[in-house]
Protein backbone atom coordinates (compact mmCIF):
# COMPACT_ATOMS: atom_id res chain seq x y z
CA UNK A 1 0.00 0.00 0.00
CA UNK A 2 2.93 2.28 0.60
CA UNK A 3 3.93 1.77 -3.03
CA UNK A 4 0.50 2.94 -4.19
CA UNK A 5 0.78 5.96 -1.91
CA UNK A 6 4.24 6.85 -3.27
CA UNK A 7 3.05 6.35 -6.85
CA UNK A 8 0.10 8.67 -6.25
CA UNK A 9 2.32 11.35 -4.72
CA UNK A 10 4.84 11.02 -7.55
CA UNK A 11 2.13 11.50 -10.17
CA UNK A 12 0.55 14.39 -8.29
CA UNK A 13 3.86 16.27 -8.03
CA UNK A 14 4.19 16.29 -11.81
CA UNK A 15 0.77 17.88 -12.39
CA UNK A 16 -0.27 21.52 -12.14
CA UNK A 17 -2.02 23.02 -9.09
CA UNK A 18 -5.71 22.67 -10.19
CA UNK A 19 -5.18 19.11 -11.28
CA UNK A 20 -3.19 18.47 -8.11
CA UNK A 21 -6.26 19.02 -5.93
CA UNK A 22 -8.34 16.66 -8.04
CA UNK A 23 -5.57 14.06 -8.04
CA UNK A 24 -5.22 14.26 -4.27
CA UNK A 25 -8.95 13.65 -3.82
CA UNK A 26 -8.85 10.66 -6.16
CA UNK A 27 -5.76 9.27 -4.45
CA UNK A 28 -7.38 9.55 -1.03
CA UNK A 29 -10.52 7.80 -2.28
CA UNK A 30 -8.44 5.03 -3.85
CA UNK A 31 -6.42 4.48 -0.68
CA UNK A 32 -9.52 4.34 1.53
CA UNK A 33 -11.23 1.90 -0.84
CA UNK A 34 -8.14 -0.32 -0.75
CA UNK A 35 -8.14 -0.21 3.05
CA UNK A 36 -11.82 -1.15 3.37
CA UNK A 37 -11.82 -3.77 0.60
CA UNK A 38 -10.77 -6.72 2.77
CA UNK A 39 -13.05 -6.16 5.76
CA UNK A 40 -16.20 -8.13 6.43
CA UNK A 41 -19.38 -7.15 8.20
CA UNK A 42 -18.42 -9.18 11.26
CA UNK A 43 -15.05 -7.44 11.48
CA UNK A 44 -16.66 -4.04 11.24
CA UNK A 45 -19.20 -4.80 13.98
CA UNK A 46 -16.87 -6.87 16.20
CA UNK A 47 -19.28 -9.86 16.27
CA UNK A 48 -16.60 -12.49 15.79
CA UNK A 49 -16.91 -15.34 18.29
CA UNK A 50 -13.52 -16.39 19.54
CA UNK A 51 -12.90 -20.12 20.11
CA UNK A 52 -13.99 -21.20 23.57
CA UNK A 53 -12.66 -24.78 23.54
CA UNK A 54 -16.00 -26.53 22.94
CA UNK A 55 -17.17 -28.32 19.79
CA UNK A 56 -18.83 -25.87 17.38
CA UNK A 57 -18.37 -23.16 20.04
CA UNK A 58 -21.44 -24.45 21.92
CA UNK A 59 -21.18 -24.65 25.69
CA UNK A 60 -22.48 -27.84 27.33
CA UNK A 61 -26.09 -27.67 28.47
CA UNK A 62 -27.06 -27.79 32.09
CA UNK A 63 -29.12 -30.80 33.24
CA UNK A 64 -32.74 -30.40 32.13
CA UNK A 65 -32.00 -27.87 29.38
CA UNK A 66 -32.91 -28.58 25.76
CA UNK A 67 -30.79 -27.54 22.81
CA UNK A 68 -32.47 -25.00 20.56
CA UNK A 69 -32.16 -25.74 16.86
CA UNK A 70 -30.92 -23.18 14.40
CA UNK A 71 -33.48 -22.13 11.75
CA UNK A 72 -31.57 -23.82 8.91
CA UNK A 73 -31.25 -27.24 10.55
CA UNK A 74 -34.73 -28.66 9.74
CA UNK A 75 -34.46 -27.58 6.11
CA UNK A 76 -31.04 -29.22 5.89
CA UNK A 77 -32.30 -32.50 7.38
CA UNK A 78 -35.30 -32.66 5.02
CA UNK A 79 -33.13 -31.91 1.99
CA UNK A 80 -30.55 -34.51 3.00
CA UNK A 81 -33.13 -37.26 3.58
CA UNK A 82 -35.06 -36.34 0.41
CA UNK A 83 -31.94 -36.45 -1.75
CA UNK A 84 -30.92 -39.78 -0.23
CA UNK A 85 -34.35 -41.30 -0.98
CA UNK A 86 -34.33 -39.90 -4.52
CA UNK A 87 -30.84 -41.30 -5.20
CA UNK A 88 -31.88 -44.68 -3.78
CA UNK A 89 -34.98 -44.77 -6.01
CA UNK A 90 -33.02 -43.78 -9.13
CA UNK A 91 -30.21 -46.27 -8.51
CA UNK A 92 -32.66 -49.08 -7.76
CA UNK A 93 -34.32 -48.74 -11.19
CA UNK A 94 -31.11 -48.01 -13.11
CA UNK A 95 -30.67 -50.39 -16.05
CA UNK A 96 -27.86 -52.94 -15.78
CA UNK A 97 -25.40 -52.04 -18.54
CA UNK A 98 -22.35 -53.81 -17.21
CA UNK A 99 -20.02 -55.77 -19.47
CA UNK A 100 -20.62 -59.03 -17.61
CA UNK A 101 -24.39 -58.76 -18.16
CA UNK A 102 -23.87 -58.17 -21.88
CA UNK A 103 -21.47 -61.15 -22.08
CA UNK A 104 -23.95 -63.42 -20.25
CA UNK A 105 -26.75 -62.47 -22.66
CA UNK A 106 -24.50 -63.13 -25.68
CA UNK A 107 -23.41 -66.50 -24.26
CA UNK A 108 -27.04 -67.51 -23.69
CA UNK A 109 -27.87 -66.58 -27.32
CA UNK A 110 -25.01 -68.70 -28.65
CA UNK A 111 -26.04 -71.67 -26.50
CA UNK A 112 -29.61 -71.44 -27.78
CA UNK A 113 -28.37 -71.25 -31.37
CA UNK A 114 -26.18 -74.32 -30.86
CA UNK A 115 -29.05 -76.25 -29.26
CA UNK A 116 -31.39 -75.31 -32.11
CA UNK A 117 -28.74 -76.25 -34.66
CA UNK A 118 -28.06 -79.64 -33.05
CA UNK A 119 -31.78 -80.42 -32.74
CA UNK A 120 -32.37 -79.65 -36.43
CA UNK A 121 -29.43 -81.90 -37.41
CA UNK A 122 -30.90 -84.77 -35.35
CA UNK A 123 -34.27 -84.30 -37.04
CA UNK A 124 -32.63 -84.42 -40.48
CA UNK A 125 -30.78 -87.66 -39.66
CA UNK A 126 -33.95 -89.40 -38.53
Amino acid sequence: MAAIHRLGLHLCKRLSAPVLKKCNVQRTAAVTSIRTFGTTKAEEEDEVELPNGFLFNEKPLLPGEKRQKEPWENMWYFALIGNFLLATFILYFKPDNSMSTWARIQAEKRLREREEGSSTEEQEKS
